[in-house]
């Protein structure tokens, strides 16, 4: 017997009114969602490393919303005055960075002492702000859910959200800052609220307070995809980038620079250099130098397009001026996979990015470039006679150990590394076959072989050993803590008897297959922005495709499913990434797009096949779902303990607990 037949009878006619607000409040969800992202990080620091928290408030809120879509009040109205108050919050309060740990290096400004620093208590308080945000959304939502049929309804929810990301990349292609973000945001509940004319236009004059409030905060602020970015002058002439209020790079001629730059050039009998290839060249410092020393050929990669920009208008040397450096707007791990050339000199350029490669994951920008496995596609591209060089602030000892250990392993001795002292503990790394060319002796350094490090699978520079620091834990359990209280405080009687197993645990799957495929991603492709929207956008294009497929076919064998669910996922956990990584362009991206989106589009197969049966509680079953999302995100942190790849091994015992309960309700379901 086949596993499947073809479905009849399911009209897809509602009023286009329902169907258009349902799309509205799915594209103002996923939009505002990345708002808040990009936004409030970029006010209260410590954020900055762990903007995957804004997302679990989201999460969150929306599934509270969802469930709490029973009630007889109507929250949407609140949802401008709340915004406002939030707004006014960041607004006037100065939020300072200093999480003092052992466990892991979190760089901040240099002016910031502890005492002065924002508390930890900050995380709840953005945390649940962003939540009840989310509620007062998600509730309007679950509304109109279940006046569809399950798969419409979804259909349209997926649709609105393919719309939302899709506006939110071209306002960032765009470089469009937040006077437009929250602009959108407040057209769209404008146009969702119910009453009279007077409650409207109270709402737009509070949500255009909001507005101009944002675009006063940022009005001498410049918006990267990456980076709020403010631009100051210095008494020498030269110029400051800070980037989300933290002191990021100066712009200054080489004699006003410091003496660490020098070192590469000065340190050898012969200094002069053919080729070099500047990773992280920011606003063009490290080209100057190039420059200055003769280099006649400067390949420079630099991640963010609107830092390069400032620095071929602003730097007082003007090198990306000059017909010698060839700039490339890439992610430097990107670009060593597809670049041919050899290069004398290659510099890592202080490439410190204070910010994460996406709110799915705890990767920071410059993470999948501070890897073993980097450190030896860096070597393959030295040229004989080559050198490779490495400097910045690296604040604590044990960062120089474990990098003086990674660059030992890749070229079978300890590197040359001169230290600077002082605040910031400058140092430079210098490895190659150049080395024998010093013009006096420089110490050689050793790693130390209890710390651990960085690989592609567990490509965490910045601590010295796999754990889960006390700072995440007391997180994960503060959000544990509003979990549980919100579900029972804001389910109407009787729904919490209906939230259902089967579906929170394909959340949770989700949630972390999702993760381990944008984590892939960006090794294979870069960490750029366009890359993560892209691969965002592509899930929910899977998403959609699995809706179409269980319209047409309702698959009765629902076991066959995830037995190639489950056979898709070893081959993820088997195959090496390397495998992937060599090879070219094209054959990677088609490769890695078969084993990385197969797994995507099979759990969704399942989710769609399923939820096409929750007809009038179709709003109860989606909030189980995203609220099992939240126990994926926390497990994301798992990662820093055991590594990306063996959280496949956790996807896996969450589908089959999906499939237990799957399978233990419709037992109920048939003894009833």
């Amino acid at each position: 017997m086949s596993s499947t037949t073809q479905t009849e009878g399911n009209s897809w006619t509602l009023m286009p009114w329902a169907e258009a607000r349902l799309f509205l409040i799915s594209f103002l969800i996923l939009f505002f969602q990345l708002v808040c992202i990009r936004w409030v990080p970029s006010y209260v620091r410590y954020l900055s490393y762990f903007s995957n928290f804004i997302l679990m408030a989201c999460f969150l809120g929306m599934g509270i919303g969802l469930l709490s879509s029973g009630r007889k009040w109507r929250l949407l109205p609140l949802f401008a005055p709340i915004l406002l108050l939030f707004i006014v919050v960041i607004s006037f309060v100065k939020f300072e960075l200093a999480i003092e740990t052992g466990e892991a290096l979190y760089f901040r400004s240099t002016e910031v002492k502890a005492e002065q620093a924002e508390s930890y208590l900050l995380l709840p308080f953005v945390f649940g702000f962003v939540t009840i945000l989310f509620i007062v959304l998600c509730q309007e939502m679950g509304r109109l859910f279940d006046s569809f049929k399950p798969l419409k309804a979804y259909a349209i929810n997926i649709g609105g959200s393919m719309v939302g990301i899709a506006a939110f990349f071209a306002i960032s292609l765009a470089r469009i800052g937040p006077l437009w973000w929250f602009l959108i945001a407040s057209v769209g509940v404008v146009l969702l609220l119910h009453g009279s004319t007077i409650r409207k236009l109270s709402a737009v004059i509070v949500l255009g307070t909001v507005c101009l409030l944002a675009a006063h905060l940022g009005a001498n602020d410049i918006w990267s995809p990456y980076y709020k970015i403010s631009m100051n002058d210095l008494n020498d002439g030269g110029k400051v980038l800070n980037v989300n209020n933290i002191g990021h790079q100066t712009m200054q001629v080489p004699e006003h620079k410091e003496g660490f730059y020098n070192t590469p050039y000065n340190s050898f009998k012969d200094n002069h250099f053919e080729r070099a290839l500047i990773i992280g060249a920011g606003s063009g410092t490290d080209c100057s130098f190039a420059l200055k020393y003769g280099v006649q050929s400067i390949t420079a990669v630099e991640i963010d397009p609107v830092i390069y920009k400032l620095g071929k208008e602003n730097h007082p040397s003007v090198p990306y001026s000059h017909p010698r450096v060839k700039m490339h707007i890439n992610d430097a791990r990107a670009f060593l996979k597809n670049d041919t050339n050899k290069y004398d000199l290659i510099i890592y350029a202080l490439p410190d990015s204070l910010t994460l490669t996406s709110s799915f994951s705890s990767l920071r920008l410059e993470s999948y470039l501070f890897t073993t496995e980097s450190f030896r596609e860096t070597r393959d591209h030295l040229a004989p006679g080559g050198l490779l060089v490495l400097y910045n602030y690296y604040r604590e000892d044990w960062l120089i150990e474990k990098i003086s250990g990674m660059l030992e392993q890749t070229f079978g001795e300890p590197p040359a590394v001169q230290v600077y002292g002082g605040w910031g503990k400058a140092a430079v790394f210098m490895i190659g076959e150049k080395l024998a060319d010093l013009k006096r002796p420089i110490p050689r350094k050793s790693g130390n072989p209890d710390i651990k490090p960085a690989t592609d699978d567990w490509p965490f520079l910045y601590m010295t050993a796999p754990a889960i620091p006390t700072v995440f834990l007391k997180a994960l359990g503060m959000i544990a803590l509003f979990t549980i209280v919100l579900v029972f405080l804001a389910s109407p009687k009787g729904t919490l008897r209906r939230l259902s197993p089967h579906f929170f645990f394909l959340g949770a799957a989700f949630m972390l297959l999702e993760t381990t495929s944008i984590v892939k991603f960006s090794l294979l492709f870069g960490s750029t922005w366009m890359v993560n929207s892209l691969v965002f956008f592509a899930v929910l294009g899977m998403v959609m495709l699995a809706i179409w497929v269980s319209y047409k076919y309702r698959i009765e064998k629902l076991w066959v499913l995830y037995v190639a669910l489950f056979g898709v996922l070893l081959l993820n956990y088997v195959i090496p990434l390397e495998i992937l990584a060599g090879s070219n362009p094209v054959v990677r991206y088609l490769l890695s797009s078969l084993l990385l989106f197969s797994p995507i589009f099979l759990a969704n197969l399942i989710f769609t096949q399923t939820f096409r049966e929750e007809e009038g509680v179709a709003a109860v079953a989606l909030a189980s779902n995203i609220i099992g999302s939240l126990l994926g995100g926390m497990c994301e942190y798992s990662s820093l303990l055991i590594g990306y790849k063996n959280l496949v091994i956790i996807v896996a015992v969450f589908y089959a607990a999906s499939f237990i309960f799957l399978n233990l309700a419709r037992k109920r379901a048939r003894a009833s």
